[in-house]
């Protein structure tokens, strides 16, 4: 019953309250403040002055692990939120609060995001590659992603092809099952600034035997892809009068087991190699440190394997 007791005097509702609440610690420096939650939404608390945020729990007493400063609700509630301090120490707690953003079809985001706000975008993915981009301020806006999926063994993606360059993120996403992926943006700052970006899936195909055109973006890659038997003999086959042409070569599992830019004396490039596994292989298109842009055409073509006639075999010792 004691414990009962101190527990409602410690507890300050500010639930809702969209200004700065200052609280004064006692003896105990414990301040416990409830706050109502409906799911999909994200709580930031931002704390100032002589406190700490400590613990935040469900409404079944269970610790909410936060990311990236933000707690985010699975199903309506009230939490808890305790704060500890110094006794006689002043101490200000703000509540910041948005939803999760489901992105669109296309996968594109664009919003403003509000002084010191967190937003968080939710994909849902299958298997495949796609395209991130996303310009961004590194000095005002900090960028996070992760995988939701708490049943699974193993990441369910991992990022190839990263391109960036100070804000200015372009990377390529292989995904190997289907998952629900989080990107988090957190505004470090004082005033709001806007977001824009988009999580693509790349469905660029290559046709064997036949030159394919396309126009590389400054600062940029293109990712096509193309099936191949495990055994077939293949060629990839890049030229540009624009840029120096460059390309990295995927795997069907998403390992890059080769690249090639032909060396600085021409702006070609090209790779024969003897496929190990079926499945789509891909092919990422860029230029070295981003410099190049302009047109360029890929070909993907079928090698014949060389063949040994039986007096050559027995030629060999």
């Amino acid at each position: 019953m004691k414990n009962l007791l101190v527990l409602l005097v410690l507890t300050a509702p500010i639930a809702l309250a969209q200004q700065p609440v200052d609280h004064t610690f006692g003896q105990d420096g414990i301040w416990h403040v409830p706050v109502a939650m409906i799911t999909g939404e994200v709580l930031q608390p931002l704390v100032t002055g002589s406190g700490q945020l400590t613990l935040v729990q469900d409404e079944f007493e269970r610790p909410v692990v936060g990311w990236q400063g933000g707690f985010t609700a699975v199903r309506d509630g009230e939490w808890t939120l305790r704060l500890q301090g110094p006794p006689g120490g002043l101490c200000r707690l703000e509540l910041l609060r948005s939803r999760v953003a489901a992105a669109a079809d296309d996968g594109a985001f664009d919003f403003a995001l509000p002084r010191r706000a967190l937003q968080v975008v939710r994909f849902r993915l299958v298997p495949g590659a796609y395209r991130f981009a996303c310009d961004i301020d590194p000095s005002t806006t900090e960028l996070a992603e992760r995988d939701l999926d708490p049943l699974a063994s193993a990441p369910q993606f991992r990022w190839l092809g990263d391109l960036s360059k100070n804000g200015r993120r372009r990377r390529w996403l292989f995904v190997t099952a289907p998952c629900t992926f989080e990107l988090a943006l957190h505004n470090t700052r004082a005033q709001p600034v806007q977001c824009a970006g988009v999580l693509a899936r790349c469905d660029h195909h290559a046709t064997f035997g036949e030159p394919l055109t396309a126009k590389l973006p400054l600062g940029d890659g293109e990712l096509f892809e193309f099936p191949a038997a495990a055994g077939e003999l293949m060629r990839v086959a890049l030229a540009s009068r624009a840029f120096d042409v460059r390309f990295d070569l995927w795997d069907p599992a998403g390992n890059v087991t080769a690249f090639d830019d032909d060396g600085p004396r021409t702006l070609d490039a090209s790779h024969t190699f003897l496929a190990a596994a079926p499945g789509t292989w891909r092919v990422l298109v860029h230029s070295p440190a981003g410099a190049g842009s302009g047109p360029f055409t890929l070909r993907v073509d079928r090698a014949s394997l060389p063949e040994i006639s039986g007096a050559e075999h027995a030629n060999v010792p």
